[in-house]
């Protein structure tokens, strides 16, 4: 459609991420430095992490019973600040 246009680029940004992405030891790192950053605030819980038992292919996670932050009905339903 749009033959001018150079994709190569794109393609090659998107497996650079979808690899880092897709590597759960560099991803429960960055959990890790969200809840650092988070932690201040009682509204949201980021789970811990057990690193020593994670590998690029498996993450284990502290379980945490609550609400996702993608289900913004029931967020707003129950009063939540959205912003």
């Amino acid at each position: 459609m749009f033959k001018e246009f150079e994709f190569k680029w794109l393609g090659n940004e998107i497996e650079k991420n979808t690899l880092q992405e897709l590597d759960f030891v560099n991803e429960t790192r960055n959990a890790e430095k969200v809840r650092e950053l988070l932690k201040n605030n009682k509204e949201i819980k980021i789970p811990k992490n057990y690193l020593h038992l994670c590998n690029n292919k498996v993450i284990v996670m502290e379980y945490v019973d609550g609400i996702s932050l993608i289900n913004i009905e029931y967020l707003k339903e129950k009063g939540f600040n959205l912003k």
